[in-house]
């Protein structure tokens, strides 16, 4: 897409990318993540999904931040990994990622909670799919737990 740049232009070109109202150089997970568009747009959701993907995106920023190392190499990759849907529909196929996660509303303490339902795919991407886990996740312990899973796999130390 770009005209051959020599690689003293680079710099300067990644420079303006930065200075764009959007983020072209995955600075920050937001607005990265495979998420729907969540309740506030769509008539058949249950979460809000975006705001859970924001959650993640900073615990994800926070950790990358303490181990910039390892951004490079593993960043893009986790974009295919994590997958966020607001129900069942699978609007992100969240069955089909390593770690799916499914919206849902389950009673915590007798008042109705955001959660999501972990899906796992251990065998991906060999695998078509993965299945869904017993796992209950309230939706405000996504960001963490994400992280919790992803050092699970060994992806992040």
């Amino acid at each position: 897409m770009l005209p051959v740049l020599s690689s003293s232009a680079l710099p300067r070109l990644y420079r303006k990318l930065r200075e764009l109202p959007f983020d072209l150089t995955f600075r920050s997970f937001a607005g990265q993540l495979d998420c729907c568009i969540g309740s506030t747009v769509c008539k058949i959701g249950i979460l809000d999904t975006p705001k859970y993907g924001q959650l993640v995106a900073e615990a994800l920023d926070r950790y990358f931040r303490e181990h910039p190392e390892t951004r490079a190499e593993k960043a893009a990759a986790l974009i295919e990994l994590l997958h966020f849907s607001g129900c069942p529909n699978s609007c992100t196929s969240h069955e089909v990622s390593m770690f799916g996660f499914q919206g849902c509303r389950k009673s915590r303490e007798g008042t109705p909670a955001d959660c999501f339902v972990l899906w796992r795919n251990p065998e991906f991407p060999a695998s078509p799919i993965g299945a869904e886990t017993a796992e209950v996740i309230p939706a405000e312990r996504i960001g963490e737990r994400v992280i919790e899973l992803l050092k699970e796999e060994k992806f992040l130390d």
